[in-house]
């Protein structure tokens, strides 16, 4: 009201600035000065306060407040003594001199300010254990002042209140305000509570306002109820919005209900929107649904298809396990020049492999064995095999054996050769024990003797004890040797016990010979500690 006064009284004087004689002006501008006789103080507060020299702007604020109570600056200089006050970190008296201001000058337009920091400073004393100062905060609910009743609720969320939960559905329920809907749906996500499920169903099922169904999907991406699916399924099938279908897809992921599979399908199939369709993708391979495979059959032969599309719908095949995929997946192997999907392909073989009949698993084996010059999928390829353990396997690795000329590759034969712990592996083990310059082959050849109960294992294990340059082969040889317990190994034995060059072969031939019920076995070994008695 004063600075309405001081306005019109200026506008009047100019009207008579024309005739005005320079008695008049003189006149004029000291009325000016009478006016605004607390002009002076108010700027200089306000350079102190601009200085962050809170005391000083305080008292100077204050003088004004005393000297000049009818100043057309009162009101501005109560703000702004509040505001350094709570500065100073006193915030009960920055808050009681907001209150005052409000009290003293109730159509200041400062009040809407005053009323927020008063809710702000509220949620700050009751944050320090202040429990007093909440009724402010709940108070400004209900006030007409739209900055207040935002900031309340604000405070209100950001104290985690549970009388916050009640008073924030009811603003999305029948408040106008958008901004403050808005913001009632980001306190109810920050709230961890449930309560607001049916309320924010009902906003995606009618609500016009995009931001607001958008903040309602990430409220319900954290419940993942299956109450949620209707409205989803609603959102996929009438939104034009892209990203609020998006937001949408990521909760079907999450929710894997099967209820939501012929939408995900249509999405999948008729969805011109490249990440939809590769969202709908993912949504499907979680929840493992045999309904899906055809189409994901589709979309992994088809030339046309995304190559991120047709990677995923093998990871989702890889999940389905079906068999009736089998022959997409050969025909990947066969004709795609992408390594990484054949490679792709090849783990979902491995998965599926105990519900695929052997025939189909080793035709694809050889497929990749034989045409394929990709190291790492031949090698998969032969895990595929090992983890087979089947015994019609056999010819296949025994060509490995002895057509392949990578060494790891033919080292995953020997790891399945000796899974199998079949004797008509035994000449290609003997050729690899007598004849391979690789000792990590010879030893696993030798490992895959051990598991073979047969006396022909033991002319192999009696060569390799005498030949081979490698000690730990050597003792391998033993520990077959003293298993099977077979006499053609005692002389071989006592070379060893005698002559070997490495000292752990030594002792361990003479360990061997312990196992063997033999006169020649009992001479050589008393022959031995006899030897060391004389040597201590």
């Amino acid at each position: 009201m004063n600075r309405l006064i001081t306005t019109l009284t200026l506008l009047m004087a100019v009207n008579t600035m024309a005739s005005a004689s320079a008695e008049s002006w003189r006149t004029l501008f000291s009325f000016e000065l009478l006016q605004d006789s607390g002009s002076e103080l108010y700027h200089e507060g306000r350079k102190l306060r601009n200085a962050r020299e809170w005391s000083k702007a305080i008292a100077v604020f204050r003088k004004l407040e005393k000297d000049h109570p009818q100043s057309r600056y009162a009101d501005d200089s109560q703000y702004w003594l509040a505001y350094c006050t709570e500065k100073t970190g006193k915030l009960e008296a920055g808050y009681r001199e907001y209150q005052a201001l409000i009290h003293k000058y109730p159509e200041s337009p400062w009040r809407d300010d005053a009323e927020a920091r008063i809710v702000e400073l509220a949620q700050e004393l009751v944050a320090q254990g202040k429990e007093g100062y909440r009724k402010q905060i709940d108070q400004r609910l209900d006030k007409a002042n739209r900055m207040a009743r935002l900031q309340a609720l604000i405070a209100l969320g950001e104290l985690k209140d549970p009388k916050a939960v009640p008073l924030v559905l009811d603003v999305l329920k029948n408040e106008e305000d958008r901004e403050m809907r808005l913001r009632a749906m980001m306190i109810l996500e920050d709230l961890d509570t449930a309560d607001g499920v049916p309320i924010v169903l009902e906003i995606l099922k009618s609500d016009t306002d995009r931001e607001l169904k958008l903040r309602a999907l990430y409220y319900l991406e954290d419940w993942e109820t299956e109450q949620a699916l209707p409205a989803l399924h609603i959102v996929l099938q009438n939104e034009s919005d892209r990203e609020l279908r998006l937001r949408a897809l990521y909760i079907l992921e999450e929710l894997e209900s099967e209820s939501s599979v012929p939408l995900l399908l249509q999405v999948l199939k008729n969805e011109p929107d490249r990440e939809l369709r590769l969202r709908a993708m993912y949504a499907l391979e979680e929840i493992e649904d045999s309904r899906a495979v055809p189409i994901l059959i589709e979309i992994l032969t088809s030339e046309e298809s995304d190559r991120e599309l047709r990677l995923r719908a093998l990871y989702a095949l890889e999940e389905a396990q079906d068999p009736a995929s089998l022959d997409a997946l050969l025909h990947v192997l066969e004709h795609e020049p992408d390594r990484d999907l054949r490679l792709r392909a090849l783990y979902v073989i491995e998965e599926m492999a105990d519900e695929v009949p052997y025939e189909a698993i080793a035709k694809i084996i050889n497929t990749v064995l034989t045409t394929s010059d990709d190291r790492d999928l031949r090698l998969r390829a032969m895990y595929i095999l090992e983890e087979e353990e089947n015994p019609e396997s056999v010819p296949l690795l025994l060509g490995v054996l002895k057509k392949e000329t990578d060494r790891d590759i033919r080292l995953r034969a020997l790891y399945a050769l000796e899974e199998l712990e079949d004797e008509r592996t035994i000449p290609a083990l003997e050729e690899v024990v007598k004849n391979d310059e690789d000792p990590e082959l010879r030893m696993r050849a030798l490992q895959a003797l051990e598991q073979i109960d047969s006396p022909e294992v033991v002319p192999i294990c009696i060569y390799a004890l005498k030949n081979d340059p490698d000690a730990e082969n050597r003792l391998r040889a033993i520990e077959v040797l003293a298993d099977h317990e077979d006499k053609r190994a005692i002389e071989s034995l006592i070379a060893a016990a005698g002559d070997d060059p490495n000292r752990n072969v030594r002792t361990q031939a003479i360990i061997a010979l312990r196992e063997f019920d033999d006169e020649r076995a009992t001479d050589a070994l008393i022959q031995f500690f006899r030897k060391e008695y004389k040597k201590k």
